[in-house]
């Protein structure tokens, strides 16, 4: 086979299954005062991610609904703890130290806000580890590494340039985030590359930002389709290539077609919403190479 083989995804998902999906993600959320939560979404991310294809291979999603709720548990415990110690500091600092200063209460919710801003940082980064480490095709698994502390480092530096920046530098921002997660990124033991040494995409932004208002925001979405596709060709794994083919038209389409079918369904057209948006994402991406000379092997620390 010819080193130029365009190998596009596909989605075969079927919408009756997935509205299925959801009704009983949200009947059995609400007889069981949201315990199902975890198991009907891991059931929903099991089945979508099943439904992709490439050169007639599945991907696999090997999550459970008991993982997911452990680790709720675990997080709303440490939740409970920060709540209490909160408050606990906010009690003694105004009885016993007469802290009672809008100077103090103003600092206090600062500090509160930069501490809940880095969990959420945290949070995403361990997300995605546990999502990639759970993802296989071909009986290879995916897996994520790097420090999560690392990542949230890296999300309050750019977002404070960002700021003062006035969002200038947000294209790069997004790049930087981007470059950080995706050479972190394994397939078996073979990582995945992502360089760039300049970008186009600062005039795109900047005029999708001038035009936001008067478009009712539908110019980001050139932005949006530019980001992408600067994103793809700049990916690469192995000798391997990458194309997103999505386009502005295509995306508008899809966007406005989904309003409109949640809100002439009162919302019950949510499933079908997202059927839509993954099928159309999953099925403008391709990979440029051959993939039956590849000989990816799976790390023995990795399975």
């Amino acid at each position: 086979m010819s080193s130029q083989d365009h190998n596009t995804f596909r989605y075969d998902g079927n919408y009756f299954t997935v509205f299925m999906l959801y009704a009983k993600l949200f009947i059995g959320t609400l007889l069981t005062l949201g315990v199902y939560n975890f198991w009907g979404r891991t059931n929903i991310r099991r089945y979508m991610t099943g439904s992709i294809l490439i050169r007639q291979d599945r991907y696999q999603y090997h999550g459970t609904g008991e993982e997911l709720f452990l680790s709720f548990l675990k997080v709303l415990g440490q939740a409970v703890v920060y709540l209490a110690v909160n408050a606990l500091i906010l009690w003694a600092a105004i009885h016993y130290l007469g802290w009672n200063s809008d100077w103090f209460i103003e600092s206090l919710i600062i500090l509160n806000f930069i501490f809940i801003e880095g969990a959420l940082f945290y949070a995403i980064h361990k997300i995605l580890k546990y999502r990639f480490s759970r993802t296989s095709w071909r009986d290879v698994r995916y897996h994520l590494e790097g420090s999560s502390w690392q990542f949230v480092k890296l999300c309050f530096i750019k977002s404070a340039l960002n700021i003062i920046s006035l969002g200038i530098l947000v294209p790069r921002s997004t790049l930087d985030t981007y470059t950080l997660l995706m050479n972190n990124i394994y397939f078996g033991d073979q990582r995945y590359r992502f360089k760039f040494e300049s970008h186009n995409l600062l005039k795109p932004h900047l005029i999708s930002l001038l035009l936001f208002i008067p478009t009712f925001g539908f110019s980001r979405v050139w932005y949006w389709v530019k980001l992408h596709k600067f994103m793809a060709e700049h990916l690469e794994f192995m000798d391997l290539k990458f194309i997103n083919t999505s386009t502005v038209k295509g995306i508008l389409s899809l966007y406005l077609t989904n309003s409109l079918i949640i809100v002439c369904t009162v919302g019950l057209g949510i499933p079908l919403a997202i059927h839509r948006s993954i099928k159309y994402h999953i099925e403008n991406l391709t990979i440029v190479g051959d993939l039956d000379r590849k000989r990816i092997i799976q790390a023995r620390t990795h399975l």
